[in-house]
């Protein structure tokens, strides 16, 4: 028989992308949990997401700093000396890990992981010889991540294609990105795929979010599900929205088995730069951030341009992005010319 051992904690996504990675390798699942986290329903998160069926997975309730209480549950289990053991060492508690070590190591055939947050690949431990490194094969979509960290989430249609984001990004770069020198006959011509708002700034504001989405989309060569856009999250019963505040996310996207997540604003002002309002903006993306484990990455895009405001506004932008956790906002001399986009979304995306 051949088991995957996962120590389950606050953050599931580790234990996740182990278990889709070897999933054709295993033939049944141990999962070593606490009372907190099954409170949190993280293990149930994790299994039920992955489609684990019940009579393939085990699940151990343990006390996480009693040493003597994890190895003895453990060995409650019967196994067989030919059983091949895959153990995730990444979650839990430093005496979790080090039990569930001390207990399987007595195995011939025992292999240990660890996946670290941030990077696209797992670690293969060995006593003997240097650790391997193995780049993940299975890519994440949108709705897994949500999943696991146990949000629902509903996506509003499309207004545009791609062509006519294309076709009103023009017009609207005609008019030098002011809202008010657009006509509402340039809006009102363009066939749009569904029903749409009358108010002219409200087509203007869900198309810059439309046109970043395919702009993401095609920069980084992301499939139809590892990105979303305009999305309203839920908690796991799906009878509540998360919060009044920060419930909605303009882009969400997943590169390299990592979350991004965009606050698209078409203007930050009339003529000048609101600062005020772009801290807000910078303040609501740190809050989704916190929502969305460890990897989570934010930033906010905007056609609003930051050099009108001099050096100093930016160096006092990027303080104040590294203090909230979030990168620093991308401004329309980002987001016009390709090469810097290009370069900006990589740096991002890092």
């Amino acid at each position: 028989m051949k088991y995957l051992v996962s120590i389950i904690s606050e953050q599931t996504l580790p234990n996740y992308l182990l278990i889709k990675e070897l999933e054709k390798e295993i033939e049944k699942y141990i999962f070593i949990t606490t009372k907190e986290m099954e409170e949190n329903k993280n293990s149930e998160k994790i299994y039920s997401t992955a489609g684990i069926q019940k009579n393939k997975r085990i699940k151990l309730l343990v006390e996480e700093d009693t040493l003597t209480d994890i190895i003895g549950t453990i060995s409650d289990l019967e196994f067989d000396k030919n059983d091949t053991f895959y153990v995730n060492l990444t979650g839990g508690t430093k005496i979790m890990s080090i039990a569930v070590w001390n207990f399987f190591h007595r195995f011939n055939d025992t292999r240990y992981y660890y996946v670290p947050i941030g990077k696209n690949s797992y670690n293969e431990i060995f006593i003997d010889k240097p650790t391997q490194i193995h780049p993940f094969i299975y890519s994440l979509s949108c709705e897994e991540y949500l999943k696991i960290y146990g949000i629902n989430f509903e996506e509003e249609e499309f207004l545009f294609d791609r062509e006519k984001a294309q076709i009103l990004y023009e017009r609207v770069k005609a008019k030098d990105f002011m809202q008010q020198n657009i006509p509402q006959v340039e809006v009102d011509d363009l066939e749009f795929k569904n029903t749409y708002p009358k108010s002219k700034e409200q087509i203007i504001t869900k198309w810059f979010e439309e046109y970043l989405y395919y702009k993401i989309k095609a920069e980084l060569k992301l499939e139809e599900n590892a990105i979303k856009k305009g999305i309203k999250l839920f908690n796991q019963t799906r009878t509540e929205q998360i919060s009044q505040n920060d419930n909605e996310i303009d882009i969400f996207f997943i590169y390299k088995n990592n979350p991004f997540i965009v606050e698209a604003k078409f203007s930050l002002g009339n003529r000048e730069i609101n600062s005020t309002y772009l801290y807000n903006h910078l303040y609501k993306v740190a809050s989704v951030n916190k929502r969305f484990g460890l990897r989570a990455r934010s930033t906010v895009m905007t056609l609003a341009d930051f050099t009108t405001r001099g050096q100093g506004f930016k160096e006092s932008l990027k303080k104040r992005s590294d203090l909230l956790g979030t990168h620093i906002p991308f401004d329309r001399n980002d987001i016009i010319h390709e090469e810097a986009f290009r370069n900006k979304l990589k740096h991002f995306c890092k």
